[in-house]
């Protein structure tokens, strides 16, 4: 993720080949995808505000520069499902214990 502010500049980066963070990646699917070509930009918006679940409700907006293909979704995080690819399941740190969902036997 880059952020070109006016001002400063940052990269946030969770790439597995950039250093460990406690982020990870999330990515939003668009039920209504926009086909991009080479060449072309999209340009987007993303407003995050926190809901009383401890967790954010997410607008994102996109357009297709210079053209009229817009899309508008929102997103709960808090219904997202989480994936911990390097958790080993015998440690005490796995997501059980973190109720982050429930295990059903």
């Amino acid at each position: 993720m880059f952020f070109d502010g006016s001002e400063t500049k940052s990269v946030l980066s969770t790439s597995p080949f950039g250093p460990k963070t406690h982020w990870y990646q999330v990515r939003f699917l668009l039920k209504n995808p926009i086909a991009v070509n080479s060449g072309q930009t999209l340009q987007g918006k993303m407003h995050l505000m926190v809901n009383e679940n401890r967790s954010y409700n997410i607008k994102i907006t996109l357009q297709l520069k210079g053209t009229p293909i817009k899309v508008e979704q929102d997103y709960f995080l808090h219904e997202q499902q989480y994936w911990y690819p390097n958790i080993d399941p015998s440690s005490p740190m796995h997501p059980e214990s973190f109720n982050l969902y429930q295990n059903i036997d």
